[in-house]
């Protein structure tokens, strides 16, 4: 018995665009096989991040947004609430930084993240 019999495959594409390369391997991760793969973890860092919240670094006249993992269901991330909101305002709604962003009672909370 070879070492890739001892692997579950799992029902996925690697991240990396490996292809379906991905098995369950030790201590229940996910990781690809492609021997090219620049990245054999991963998708089991993609997974492992509790992250649920926008993460957005302002400036005074832009912005990035790295949108939480949810939003890829449905389609939901061409439909961005805080997109939209951030994209109608004509100037920064917080002071430059780095901020988690969630909504909470019908409003969108900024928390500061060092």
């Amino acid at each position: 018995m070879n070492n890739r019999d001892r692997l579950s495959e799992v029902a996925g594409f690697c991240p990396m665009g490996c292809g379906q390369t991905l098995v369950l391997g030790g201590r229940g991760m996910v990781m690809c096989i492609g021997l090219s793969c620049p990245r054999p973890m991963a998708a089991h860092e993609i997974l492992a991040d509790p992250q649920k919240d926008h993460i957005i670094n302002t400036t005074y006249t832009d912005y990035s947004l790295m949108h939480p993992l949810h939003e890829r269901l449905d389609e939901q991330l061409l439909n961005c609430a805080l997109t939209k909101h951030l994209d109608r305002l004509n100037q920064p709604p917080v002071v430059p930084g780095r901020y988690w962003v969630h909504w909470v009672d019908d409003d969108w909370v900024w928390e500061p993240r060092g």
